[in-house]
């Protein structure tokens, strides 16, 4: 029987209740803001405008330019352009910095008129700019194989304006098109973890019904960079036996108010910000009424799908060298849905379902006048779903779960030949689920609580000249378990550009799920890496080759669960990236091999698990189209079978579905420097993506067991939405954030 939730839960835990309890207040907090905002009247006297490009003369994307001392600035656009207000009375000094370049300083005065021209150069290599993060290598900070903002996000074709979509064209990233997530060389989706300005995230995904894809609850651009690590990813990181996505809001804002409207949901809000300081808030609600009156699925909805959402932000400059972010995001989500289990009768139900998630995260930066790096965190997450005839009419099922993750580190660097980070951390996780039949009989009531001490330090070396090494180890220690984990991490990386080569090994560690008894261990993951990447102007190609050894996952022997189960995953990864026709067309190019078989859980044997597809091929291209202003993006994914488990035949994990082939299509239209519009449409192809087979308990009176294929509830989705930015403080900058 399949149920319209995932039972399978990973880390939750439980705080104090009375932190957030009161949805209706922390609305109308938020409302309170927006309408500050609208009537928010900036003194600004001086208009700084200008221009940010290389020695080449090419334009710099994304370069934060800002007042020295202060968070008053912006970011350039696509076209290196800034254009900022500001209220000064004596000279004040303009920082511009981009990532690979040297940072300029520039003096500006209140009389100032003319457009500011600004030529970056790039970046001497040092120590602290060589990040080895296992898949890769780059200059500058946080950059891994793929670092995207919100306009790579929004543009890039396929990812539908979603974080998690962009970058589901990365080679070994397995698509999950029935459930949105990211599965990466041949890992279950918990096997990655997400992270926000360092902090972890306990529950990154929206709350769907089944067979509808999930996206993430945060808008791109609430961010000023988006980092994913396929492996061998930094001791720093912690419970991800797979990937890393780390993602970090904004230093940099001036004051904007901006609104979106679409046939789905309509949202808004704005910053006001000041010398020291900025205040941001967006709202969102989403209700699928009217799209699914004019264009039906194929799900029974007694009550469309609805959400309301909201991000708040407080970033405050302490000291020159010091800054506090205050981050604070909500949602609820509510949906009635119609099922009749199939090869049963009487089965029919209503699912209702009412979810909840808050996530709190507090964050310092500073750095000392000898250059020490402080960090300083607390991140509280916490979730709340509650549903109705789950499995049956007349039942109830509840999950809350609360996790609180805190964190200290410290970054310094010595010399250009060495620099080293050490830091601690610990999660306290607690969760409670329950289970009430139809004749309110308590069948579950299943507690869980766990506290995990990490120590991590990880010391980067110049041994050469273009010969750099990284020695790792993080050691954790498990309440539940009383038990450490040692999990060292070696990397050796030649760096003669455009050509980089790489080696790496290390050991990851990840809690079990916690519905499961009995285990009595973490399990763990060895990563072997080896890559090349040629990095020249705007061309890029890497070649990635990965094995990872899986031991100590959870499975079921007779009726309990052991730490027995054991697996592996290998593969190879090519990546391509660069710009044709006269450079007008952006491209990428990604292929994915994978070869993946586990023991665990359930499976009486080794297998390749249905979310491990052998074969995975993306390719996206992003046109603008420059005297009508359009941008014009594209992506195709070719996905090879999912195994699954067919009864009718001997064996096990006996069957493959049909490969998958979907094209996506997006355009964003710059209508005014004010007003953007933004439009998609998933499977321009209009095939139906089969996932895999739900079979019947019992066979029929012939000895078959009947099937039923699982499929999303419709075949294509459309979106068309106008975004305005009610503040001139940027062109084309429709983000209120």
């Amino acid at each position: 029987m399949r149920v319209d939730f995932d039972l399978r839960i990973h880390k939750f835990t439980k705080m104090d209740k009375n932190i957030m309890n009161n949805k209706v207040d922390t609305m109308r907090l938020l409302i309170m803001i927006i309408l500050l905002l609208i009537t928010y009247d900036a003194t600004a006297q001086l208009q700084i405008k200008g221009h940010v490009k290389d020695i080449k003369a090419g334009p710099i994307m994304g370069a934060n330019v800002y007042l020295k001392g202060t968070l008053v600035g912006t970011s350039t656009n696509i076209d290196g352009l800034f254009d900022f207000t500001i209220d000064i009375s004596t000279e004040q000094t303009l920082v511009v910095r981009a990532l690979g370049y040297e940072q300029k300083e520039l003096a500006i005065h209140p009389e100032q008129t003319s457009i500011i021209m600004v030529i970056l150069e790039p970046m001497k290599i040092a120590i602290d700019e060589v990040v080895i993060t296992g898949n890769s290598y780059s200059y500058g900070e946080n950059k891994a194989l793929k670092r995207v903002d919100a306009l790579d996000v929004v543009l890039q074709g396929g990812s539908q304006g979603d974080v998690l979509n962009a970058f589901q064209i990365l080679p070994g990233v397995q698509k999950g098109g029935d459930d949105g997530k990211l599965y990466v060389r041949g890992g279950d989706t918990r096997e990655t973890q997400i992270f926000i300005n360092g902090m972890h995230v306990l529950s990154p995904y929206t709350t769907t019904a089944n067979n509808i894809p999930s996206r993430s609850r945060y808008s791109p651009f609430l961010f000023k960079g988006m980092n994913m690590s396929l492996g061998a990813y930094s001791a720093e990181y912690g419970q991800a036996l797979s990937s890393v996505l780390s993602m970090e809001t904004k230093d940099i804002t001036t004051n904007k108010l901006g609104l979106n409207i679409s046939p789905l949901s309509v949202g808004g809000g704005g910053t006001v910000a000041w010398n020291n300081g900025s205040l941001s808030s967006n709202i969102n609600y989403t209700n699928m009424s009217l799209y699914n009156t004019m264009i039906p699925d194929n799900y029974d909805w007694q009550k469309d799908y609805q959400s309301l959402a909201g991000e708040f932000e407080l970033k405050t400059q302490l000291s020159p060298r010091t800054i506090h972010k205050l981050f604070v995001s909500y949602d609820n989500t509510t949906y009635q849905r119609g099922v009749e289990e199939p090869f049963s009768t009487n089965s029919l139900r209503n699912i209702d379902m009412d979810g909840s998630n808050y996530f709190i995260n507090s964050v310092i930066e500073s750095v000392s006048s000898k250059g020490t790096k402080l960090f300083l965190g607390t991140a509280y997450s916490h979730s709340d779903l509650r549903y109705k005839n789950a499995r049956v009419a007349g039942d109830n099922y509840s999950r809350q779960g609360d996790e609180l993750h805190l964190k200290a580190m410290l970054r310094k660097k010595v010399g250009r030949g060495y620099s080293i980070r050490l830091g601690a951390e610990a999660y306290l996780f607690d969760n409670q689920e329950t289970y009430v039949d139809k004749s309110y009989i308590q069948t579950l009531d299943n507690q869980y609580s766990n506290t995990l001490s990490a120590l991590f330090w990880d010391n980067k070396f110049r041994i050469v000249k273009s010969l750099y090494t990284s020695l790792a180890y993080r050691l954790e220690y498990t309440s539940s378990f009383n038990s450490y984990s040692h999990l060292p991490k070696v990397s050796l990386h030649w760096v003669a550009s455009p050509l980089q080569l790489s080696a790496t090994i290390g050991r990851y560690s990840q809690l079990p799920n916690y519905t499961i008894q009995n285990v009595v261990d973490q399990e763990t993951a060895l990563h072997y890496q080896l890559s090349a990447t040629y990095d020249k102007r705007s061309f890029l190609f890497k070649l990635e080759l990965y094995k990872k050894v899986y031991d100590g996952l959870s499975l079921k022997e007779g009726l309990n669960y052991t730490s027995n189960g054991y697996g592996y995953s290998q593969g190879i990864d090519l990546f391509l990236k660069g710009k044709i026709f006269r450079r007008k067309i952006d491209y990428t190019l990604a292929y994915g091999y994978n070869d993946a078989q586990r023991q665990e859980m359930e499976y009486p044997l080794m297998a390749t698990p249905s979310y491990a597809t052998r074969h995975n091929i993306s390719g996206t291209a992003k046109y603008f189209i420059s005297p009508l202003k359009i941008y014009i993006g594209a992506s195709y994914a070719y996905t090879s079978g999912r195994t699954y488990h067919n009864p009718n035949r001997s064996g096990f994990m006996n069957a493959s579905t049909a490969p998958i082939h979907n094209l996506d299509l997006n355009i964003t239209a710059l209508i005014s420097p004010s007003i953007i519009l933004y439009a998609y449409t998933t499977n321009v192809l209009g095939k139906e993506h089969v996932y895999g087979y739900d079979y019947a308990a019992t066979p029929n009176n012939v000895g078959i067991y009947e099937r039923r294929a699982i499929v999303n509830n419709r075949d294509r989705f459309f979106f068309v939405g106008l975004f305005f930015s009610l503040r001139k403080s940027a062109a084309y900058d429709v983000s209120t954030f």
